[in-house]
């Protein structure tokens, strides 16, 4: 009479599947127990019994290790009694989809009572069989929490204040809090207004931990944001305490505060334990002597493991896995019991992601069973041993050495009635050996019908592509026939009103066709706006895949942002939000951000055909400039900063900033500046490429030369005052040009918005940093910067010029 476990299974999406067999079922009685197994970083235990006839089974949790106060664990998980011969007419209960269930404390059962009445199971005797049935439990990690009252308030002589432990995948951690700011590294007492949070790993050895996670307190002020980090051991005890700086002012931390104390909660969404080995590649063809060998490993779950990295008689890279290498746990060899251990191995590539290789027990039958001391599994690769030893090769790190990460992702002790003490042979085993195999032969049929199919799709969209291209030569072949068509249509009408002698509409209609050719000659036709898009697009995909930081978003500023290119200039600019880059001092580390940015797109990948060429690579302190295909590109790395309080955040910061640094500030809302022109009337639009059209081709003297940003919000202007959709003029276009003539020749010309992004009132101009001065046209992206000084130091030949121009223009 027991109950056991006798099978696990990992399946995708974070998915374990664990089979027990309930022995002697006919007389059970109301409660037995499984011994402690593990999943997620916790133990557990599966208990089962009959009380009124009804047959219930539950899940209970025992904690992470010894220390379980203030731990809850989330999990979602489903139970059933298996039909051993039609699966499908298993009785199960729970939903994987559904609210997962919370055990609030060591001990805590989840579960239900009348899983199946014994009646059910009897009558159908598949069900039970040689009075033995089968429990399956399918169960997903959701989340860890911690909670702990923590003081507000430093003892005299501490720095800190820390929590009390808890335990998680056996190793103790705890919450440090610093209420008065991050520790100094020069052993200053820390002056900051913000508290700082960290999560501490007590016990880092060799085995190492990838943990996602997030600290929570009842105020809103409080930064709330999911971090992921690697905990390891050095000699540094910076890697294994890992936090948020400023995770919300001290004040509010007494504010919120109750009896001098806070709740403080830490929610753990993943953890992920490995191993991460450096091993000598010389020693791959050692099968004595100095091999390519660690053997003092012992996992989350105190198994003692061992690698070993061989090459095969093929000339094949080889994963060895070995459990308990130094037969420390004989004890195994002579019971019905074996060691299931899902393992999996990461060979780094360190150039090209594409060629790392991964092997995982999970994929391969029978490589997961370890029956006895000493066991040994072996997974060859299809890696080249000369691929390791070839010079320069992308698998070896800046000392020459390999470097491998060993997961261990589910280690049970699995219980099998037909395993022979003596033999270790078993019905059972191979069985699921061969179950396994089925499966592997059926992901490679469906990849296979993938690929075929992924073929077809790709000769589709050639063909498709092919149909499109024509498609485009024939319509614009009929747009030139119907413009040619128009402008003789024109062109009649033209010499008819001045055979009736209608001179004074002549001025206006050579007007209206002046300012239309000189719209038609501006704007760009539809292959400038696709070539634009597609580099877009691709320079976004590659960027967001490479680069070593964390990109909220690449967005399209400038003229192609603002939808106002010119024909002929084919040219993309791009910003590249990161999040968490500091908020000041953009000199001190905003040039390392570009010239990494450079240096990838420079040396990439020969084979990476992902990406048009790039050539005649240039920089800026705060932009990468260079040429993708035929378009001009050019890459901002701005801050994200709808992550840290929004843009009003950063108008408060640039308010606090020296006039000299303002530049940076004004970089970062290039978005809002983008989004503005791009929202304006598509007339307004085709007015800015006129007006900037003019610009490019006049010549100025330096300093003089007003900036396209200024002359698109000019433009902006006039056409509000004029509004040309609501006016019966001859010629609105011209009245929005003599409507802006006039206020550049303004000397005391000031212009500002009031816009989504803030109301000019709110922000008193005494308290920039740099005061304006006449003329001044005040950004609706920024508060703070005054467009018309930008590259501005003489407006004189600015008025002049537009002047005579818009005049030139006049009938």
């Amino acid at each position: 009479m027991s109950i056991r476990l006798y099978d696990s299974k990992l399946e995708e999406n974070g998915l374990h599947i664990y089979v027990f067999i309930l022995e002697k079922f006919s007389s059970i009685g109301s409660e037995i127990y499984s011994k402690p197994f593990h999943f997620a970083g916790h133990r557990w235990k599966l208990q089962a019994g009959i009380k009124e006839k009804q047959f219930g089974v539950f899940l209970r949790w025992l904690g992470g290790g010894e220390l379980t106060k203030g731990v809850k664990c989330k999990v979602n998980f489903t139970l059933g009694v298996l039909n051993k011969k039609e699966v499908a007419r298993s009785i199960r209960r729970g939903n994987l989809a559904d609210k997962a269930d919370e055990f609030t404390k060591s001990g805590c059962g989840i579960g239900w009572g009348k899983l199946a009445s014994v009646e059910e199971l009897l009558n159908d005797r598949n069900f039970i069989l040689d009075d033995t049935v089968s429990v399956e439990l399918q169960c997903c990690f959701v989340e860890t929490t911690f909670e702990n009252r923590l003081p507000c308030a430093l003892k005299p002589g501490d720095k800190f204040i820390k929590s009390s432990m808890f335990s998680l995948c056996n190793s103790r951690w705890s919450l440090m809090m610093f209420p008065e700011g991050p520790p100094s590294k020069n052993d200053v007492a820390p002056q900051n207004d913000h508290v700082a949070v960290y999560l501490h790993c007590e016990d880092v050895g060799l085995l190492r931990y990838k943990v996602g996670f997030s600290f929570h307190v009842r105020s809103k002020l409080a930064k709330q944001r999911e971090i992921t980090y690697n905990y390891f051991d050095t000699c540094h005890d910076t890697c294994n305490v890992f936090g948020i700086e400023r995770f919300m002012p001290t004040k509010e931390l007494k504010r919120i505060a109750k009896n001098g104390k806070v709740k403080l909660k830490l929610k753990i969404k993943s953890i992920e334990p490995y191993f991460y080995l450096a091993l000598d590649p010389a020693n791959l063809r050692n099968t004595e002597g100095d091999t390519c060998t660690r053997g003092d490993l012992v996992d989350q779950c105190n198994n003692p493991i061992g690698l070993t990295l061989e090459a095969s008689q093929d000339e094949k890279l080889i994963f060895k896995l070995k459990y308990d290498p130094h037969g420390e746990n004989e004890a195994l060899d002579e019971m019905p019991y074996f060691k299931k251990i899902f393992w999996k191995v990461v060979l780094n590539s360190f150039e090209n992601d594409s060629e790392t290789v991964v092997v995982s027990s999970s994929e391969e039958a029978g490589k997961s069973s370890f029956c006895y001391s000493e066991a040994e599994s072996s997974i060859a690769s299809s890696l080249e041993i000369s691929k390791i030893e070839e010079r320069g090769s992308v698998f070896l790190d800046e000392d020459d050495f390999l470097s491998v990460h060993v997961f261990i992702e589910d280690a049970n002790l699995i219980y099998d009635p037909l395993l022979d003490p003596l033999t270790k042979h078993s019905v059972s085993k191979l069985r699921e050996e061969k179950e396994q195999r089925l499966r592997s032969l059926e992901r490679e049929c469906e990849s296979y019908i993938e690929n075929t199919m992924a073929e077809k799709d790709v000769i589709i969209s050639e063909q498709e592509e092919l149909l499109e291209e024509r498609d485009n030569i024939i319509t614009k072949q009929v747009g030139h026939i119907a413009g040619l068509k128009t402008e003789m249509e024109e062109n009649d009408k033209y010499l008819s009103d001045l055979v009736d002698g209608n001179e004074q509409d002549e001025a206006s209609k050579l007007l209206k066709r002046s300012l239309r050719q000189l719209i038609r000659n501006v704007k760009p036709p539809k292959d400038d706006i696709k070539a634009q898009k597609t580099v877009e697009k691709k320079l976004s995909k590659f960027l967001k895949k490479k680069l070593p930081f964390n990109i909220s978003r690449v967005s399209g500023v400038g003229a192609y942002g603002q939808n106002t290119t010119l024909k002929g200039a084919r040219e993309c600019d791009l910003a590249i939000a990161i999040q968490d880059l500091p908020r000041t001092e953009h000199d001190s580390w905003l040039p390392t951000i570009v010239g990494t940015i450079k240096t990838l797109l420079n040396q990439r990948d020969k084979s990476e055909t992902s990406l048009p060429p790039c050539s005649e690579f240039s920089t800026t302190s705060s932009t990468v400039n260079f040429r993708c295909a035929d378009v001009s590109v050019v890459l901002m790395p701005i801050n994200d900063w709808e992550k840290n309080g929004g843009f009003q955040a950063l108008y408060q910061m640039s308010m606090k900033q020296s006039a000299d640094v303002l530049v940076h500030y004004t970089n970062n809302v290039c978005e809002l500046q983008a989004t503005f022109i791009a929202k304006q009337p598509d007339k307004c639009k085709d007015l800015i490429r006129v007006v900037k059209k003019w610009s490019s081709d006049t010549e100025w003297s330096p300093g003089s030369k007003p900036s396209d940003y200024l002359l698109s919000l000019l433009v902006v202007q006039a056409y509000e005052v004029v509004q040309p959709e609501m006016c019966e003029q001859s010629s609105p276009d011209l009245d929005v040009l003599l409507e802006m003539a006039e206020m550049v020749h303004d000397n005391n010309l000031e212009l500002s918005w009031d816009t989504d992004n803030y109301i000019s009132a709110q922000y008193p101009r005494q308290f920039f940093p740099k005061q304006f001065t006449s003329p001044i046209v005040q950004d609706p992206a920024i508060p703070t910067h005054n467009v018309a000084e930008t590259d501005m130091e003489d407006w004189n030949e600015f008025r002049n010029k537009f002047k005579e121009w818009v005049i030139s223009l006049s009938p």
